[in-house]
């Protein structure tokens, strides 16, 4: 299959549209290649590549492992995929694509990732923000939630702020999956095995001082 993409001297596909993405995911399942989507690298490196061609050793199972391995398999960088749409300003319903990160990826190899296109920037100029939100946030929103991470809090749970993930499956096909399908959970924590991710809806909470205190 033509996707009217190609792949990059860095060894990733870099597609700018769900419409390349559904393509690529396509291609794979019509030739037998495995498609995987690279994020921050704040995984281990085994667990968000494709494996190398027969002849091709394996990429070192570390984080921040910035090349993908050589062979036909397909690796997505979504560097070319951030896009923010209000769906309501008042109400703090935002639909994202899956490569916008949270916020500034100091390790971003395109150089692109900036403080003013990461998406907790652009919601805080409107006055929103996560329920909660772990300690790093140089990932991207799809490696983020795909991974199960969040806060450390007991009272309040980032998963209150998704709405639905859009999720393109194995044979292409694209659907929204929505809080309350019955699949929802199972992809909310699917280390995208179950499809990838292209977008992500979420409704935030108004922004919020947070009060602490420390006693020995």
């Amino acid at each position: 299959m033509d996707c009217k993409i190609k792949k990059s001297s860095d060894g990733f596909y870099h597609p700018e549209s769900e419409e390349q993405i559904i393509c690529l995911v396509k291609k794979a399942y019509e030739e037998g290649l495995q498609i995987r989507v690279r994020g921050a690298t704040h995984s281990i490196a085994h667990a968000i590549y494709t494996d190398p061609a027969k002849d091709k050793r394996h990429v070192p199972n570390k984080i921040s492992v910035e090349e993908p391995p050589e062979g036909p398999n397909i690796n997505l960088m979504l560097d070319k995929y951030r896009k923010l749409v209000w769906e309501d300003e008042k109400g703090g319903i935002v639909v994202v694509d899956s490569g916008i990160h949270l916020n500034v990826d100091p390790h971003d190899p395109t150089g692109t990732s900036t403080k003013e296109n990461g998406l907790l920037y652009q919601i805080f100029q409107k006055g929103f923000g996560f329920s909660d939100l772990g300690g790093i946030t140089q990932q991207t929103v799809s490696g983020f939630l795909m991974t199960g991470s969040a806060g450390g809090s007991m009272m309040y749970d980032l998963a209150e702020n998704i709405l639905g993930f859009k999720v393109v499956d194995g044979t292409g096909d694209c659907r929204w999956i929505n809080k309350d399908d019955e699949i929802f959970p199972a992809v909310s924590l699917s280390l995208g095995l179950l499809g990838i991710i292209t977008k992500v809806r979420f409704k935030f909470v108004k922004t919020y001082n947070i009060y602490g205190q420390e006693i020995t």
